[in-house]
């Protein structure tokens, strides 16, 4: 199981869970992976594992805050020319 779908399911919310595959299949599909340098994919890694630690010790504001900077981050690369094959998905 990936981290994404782990992360999901640990919500207890089934709808979460629900909405995250066809997401994570819209991202997989059009997302260029690579024209984003690999810089950012060792971030992405390394935010996965902050956020995943922070839950495993039952820390929810720091995991929170790591989740909040992730994804911060993530809007950055996904704003960035040249990152979507065929244009940003709408």
């Amino acid at each position: 199981m990936d981290f994404h779908t782990t992360e999901l399911m640990a919500t207890g919310n089934l709808m979460f869970t629900m909405m995250g595959q066809p997401v994570s299949d819209v991202l997989r599909t059009t997302l260029d992976r690579a024209a984003v340098a690999p810089e950012q994919w060792d971030r992405v890694d390394a935010a996965h594992l902050a956020i995943a630690e922070h839950i495993a010790r039952g820390e929810a504001a720091e995991a929170e805050e790591a989740m909040r900077g992730h994804l911060l981050d993530l809007r950055e690369l996904y704003e960035e020319p040249g990152t979507w094959r065929g244009g940003a998905p709408v």
